[in-house]
């Protein structure tokens, strides 16, 4: 059984998303893999700065927080590509950060 249907030329999805089990449900294979090492790096960073991995789910204005935080590094990104202090690109720290403000954006609305 091959996924690529030869005579329109395309992948046939079906076999891989039209399964009970899975439909309708987010796909993290949809994560390039290189952003998800990004966010790792950024993520064990974190960790040994501040002792744990779970600091940053505490914070009272987490949505404002990370969305400026996102902001600083993007800005930051343009003058030069390396964060200072942990010497991992803006970027690195601009992906965790959003999804950190995405966390605690989904934690309001779904109260």
């Amino acid at each position: 059984m091959s996924m690529y249907n030869e005579h329109d030329n395309e992948f046939d999805d079906t076999l891989i998303f039209d399964r009970k089990d899975i439909k309708d449900k987010p796909n993290p294979l949809l994560m390039p893999y290189e952003a998800l090492v990004a966010y790792s790096k950024v993520s064990d960073y974190g960790c040994k700065k501040y002792g744990n991995r779970d600091s940053w789910k505490h914070s009272a204005t987490g949505v404002e927080t990370y969305t400026a935080a996102t902001a600083r590094h993007l800005y930051k990104f343009a003058d030069n590509h390396l964060d200072e202090e942990s010497s991992l690109c803006h970027l690195y720290h601009a992906l965790w950060s959003i999804s950190a403000a995405i966390w605690h954006y989904e934690r309001i609305m779904n109260q």
